[in-house]
């Protein structure tokens, strides 16, 4: 390997200014192939560039499905001879987010750049690019799996427990942030004396609030009443739900067939549309994996990689499985949970994702149809390419003097927002 450093006369000064002169350029491709390596989640959202000038605020919209519902056993489009029927009501959802911004860099000191072998900004540091493009695109995931698991995803718990979850309906809407279900109030696997439905997600499946997801901040056993964060469109009596927790989550809940089968069943049940070549997608992480490939029904990656019906392959697509191609996800999101019956909220996936832990004791492994999430940033500026930085010190740097130091690093405007969580469905494991 040559490095291009202060080799003397000859043809390797050429060398050097030439690449000091491009460096910007190579070391911005070299930064985007390791962030698009990285990057998992991501290239998944509906992608809603913000013009410049426009505000930081992003509105998505969506219209909700035409119910198709019997009067006296009849289904209510069918029409009468010579009378036009009463106009259909159509109701429809405003999603709104706003941009943040995210980045980091360092300050490499000009003693560090004359006695580092990868210190030079001038001449030589791929090192750093390389960890500041795994960074941007681990944070960049961490900050869309915050959106989809708190907000955009149903929940399944791995062993398929009946006691993991309940279909409720509501009885009392009183806002955008608590509901009663006088049902789930007699229900005996959740004590409120202890909070074991705290940790868990409630996801709405039909009425106004249809489609949207969020986490249990809070349950009283009397009335059978929940707490969520807001949501933005408010619940409705007569509106369904399913709330599922990860409390019973133990040693041996793997990921497996008959879970991925089931996450796949609800996408269709929801209509959840097909990415490219009629699959949903799972991201998962590799302990999951080597569980997935120890099953006989597992069809590994090479057997339909190659030959006439040849598909485009997702960046660190592993194999299919239930009529699902599997992405290994080296940073999935992690919680840690409370066993059942102990009190207290710093279990499950909290608030805006707020209990992610790296060492967490379930994982979310995420199955995905088209549209369960948008990713924004400023029209001109691709979420998968956050820019990278590269600055050394010059005669027009005043704020730099004496040329002490460079830096290297990287920044981005970005937000992602759940838009209809029955697309997408977490299935939690035992880490």
């Amino acid at each position: 390997m040559t490095w291009y450093d202060d080799f003397g006369a000859g043809t390797y000064e050429t060398k050097t200014t030439t690449v000091g002169a491009g460096q910007n350029t190579y070391y911005s491709k070299e930064f985007l192939d390791v962030v698009k390596n990285i990057l998992k989640l991501v290239p998944f959202g509906q992608r809603r560039p913000l013009p410049e000038g426009e505000g930081k605020a992003i509105q998505f919209f969506r219209w909700l499905n035409i119910a198709v519902t019997l009067t006296s056993g009849v289904v209510d489009a069918k029409l009468t001879e010579g009378v036009n029927p009463n106009a259909t009501k159509l109701y429809g959802q405003d999603l709104s987010a706003t941009i943040a911004e995210y980045g980091a860099f360092a300050q490499i000191s000009s003693l560090m750049q004359k006695s580092h072998i990868d210190g030079k900004i001038s001449k030589g540091i791929s090192g750093m690019v390389d960890l500041f493009g795994e960074h941007a695109a681990t944070i960049m995931d961490l900050v869309t799996m915050q959106e989809v698991v708190a907000n955009g995803s149903m929940a399944i718990a791995a062993d398929l427990s009946t006691t993991s979850t309940y279909s409720g309906t509501v009885t009392t809407a009183t806002s955008t942030t608590s509901f009663a279900d006088t049902a789930l109030a007699s229900n005996t696997n959740y004590g409120d004396a202890n909070d074991d439905l705290n940790q868990s997600i409630v996801t709405f499946t039909s009425g106004t609030a249809y489609g949207q997801s969020r986490p249990v901040t809070d349950y009283a056993t009397v009335g059978g009443v929940i707490t969520i964060p807001a949501l933005d469109e408010i619940m409705a009596v007569g509106d369904t739900f399913v709330v599922t927790t990860p409390d019973e989550i133990t040693t041996g809940d793997d990921l497996s067939y008959e879970n991925l089968k089931r996450a796949r069943t609800n996408l269709k049940k929801y209509h959840a549309p097909f990415f490219p070549g009629g699959y949903y997608v799972a991201l998962i992480d590799p302990d999951a994996a080597s569980d997935l490939m120890d099953d006989t029904k597992w069809i590994n990656v090479h057997t339909y990689a190659g030959g006439d019906n040849r598909m485009g392959m997702f960046d660190g697509e592993i194999g299919k499985f239930a009529g699902v191609r599997c992405i290994e996800h080296t940073d999935p999101f992690k919680f840690p949970i409370e066993t059942r019956g102990t009190a207290g909220t710093g279990g499950g996936v909290g608030a805006a994702g707020i209990n992610y832990s790296a060492t967490g004791a379930v994982t979310s492994n995420l199955v995905l149809g088209q549209h369960a999430f948008g990713v924004t940033t400023f029209r001109g500026i691709s979420a998968k390419q956050p820019p990278i930085i590269v600055k050394t010190p010059g005669p027009g740097d005043t704020s730099n003097p004496l040329n002490r130091y460079g830096t290297v690093g990287w920044a981005i405007e970005y937000v992602a927002k759940a838009l209809n969580p029955l697309f997408a469905q977490q299935i939690w494991t035992k880490a």
